[in-house]
């Protein structure tokens, strides 16, 4: 991980734009997106996110020293694009979903990305001053909160989507602040599990009407994203929603029963339980280790341990 995060770090634009990835073909060819441009919006959050978690785990200082500039330079990008929600161009790993203005899926990811960085900074004695802009993001999360879930994005007001607090399963992991309200997180969760959870008796879609039909705006959105549903069944048991497991249960079957355990895909069709046939390339999909974080909290754990157990030592 030390490897990836170091060569991600050396291929960030000019501009402070994180790539998606380091090369389709190669390693030496890194690519903007699918879809970009325009470029993603959850790229640069997601770069700051696992910068984080890779010191937190470890308490590799030097490295943190080392990529600092570069995720700052990164932070400066995020707050110029990624706070402002998406264009509707397919800017972010929805990358053939029309989304735009703000959504929760973004959103949720900047609030855990400014609550990381202000970590980051005060590790490495910048102490940067985010309090206010972590305020004003909030504020924002909370006033797409429609008394039940979190609202997808501008025109799916009545739709119950998987990623809306996907950046909580990132505080959560790392232990840091709640993005919102738990109260109001734990109420997103149940919607899930009720809605998106009996939308389909293969796996659970990403994104369901509150009266369970199935929405087809894109193959994204009528599948479900295995490494996903995954997350958000760990940050449910996590907050203490039981039920949640069942969203692992049903998903974790579907794969085994297809001999997918190794191969999970990007996507599965809701409608058959099957692999999405037409992208043939997402086969042994980067989310197959999804289903670590039920362990790597437990290591953070550990090492925190470990460090006090040093100090009175």
């Amino acid at each position: 991980e030390k490897s990836f995060l170091n060569l991600l770090s050396t291929y960030i634009r000019e501009d402070g734009y994180v790539p998606h990835d380091l090369g389709y073909c190669s390693l030496d060819s890194p690519t903007d997106g699918t879809t970009a441009p325009p470029k993603w919006k959850d790229l640069n959050p997601t770069y700051i996110l696992l910068i984080y978690r890779y010191y937190k785990i470890t308490g590799d200082i030097e490295f943190l020293k080392s990529v600092y500039e570069k995720v700052k330079k990164a932070f400066e990008w995020e707050l110029k694009f990624s706070r402002y929600g998406l264009e509707g161009k397919m800017d972010s790993a929805f990358d053939v979903t029309p989304i735009k203005g703000v959504n929760s899926y973004t959103l949720s990811l900047y609030i855990a990305s400014l609550l990381a960085m202000r970590e980051i900074s005060k590790a490495i004695g910048d102490n940067l001053n985010l309090d206010e802009k972590i305020k004003e993001a909030k504020e924002a999360f909370e006033k797409i909160f429609n008394g039940k879930y979190f609202i997808a994005w501008e025109g799916m007001e009545d739709a119950v989507f998987l990623a809306q607090v996907f950046g909580e399963w990132w505080t959560t992991l790392l232990g840091l602040e709640p993005i919102t309200d738990e109260e109001k997180i734990k109420s997103a969760l149940r919607w899930i599990i009720k809605v998106n959870g009996n939308a389909s008796k293969y796996c659970t879609p990403n994104l369901v009407k509150e009266d369970g039909k199935i929405v087809s705006l894109s193959p994204q959105t009528y599948s479900s994203w295995p490494r996903l549903v995954f997350a958000i069944c760990w940050l449910s048991i996590e907050k203490g929603i039981s039920e949640g497991l069942q969203l692992c249960e049903k998903e974790w079957q579907n794969l085994v029963s297809q001999g997918l355990v190794w191969d999970q895909p990007s996507r599965i069709n809701s409608f058959n339980g099957l692999p999405d046939p037409v992208v043939s390339y997402l086969d042994h999909y980067i989310g197959s280790p999804s289903l670590w974080s039920f362990i790597v909290k437990k290591l953070i754990n550990a090492e925190k341990e470990n460090k006090e157990h040093e100090a009175m030592s």
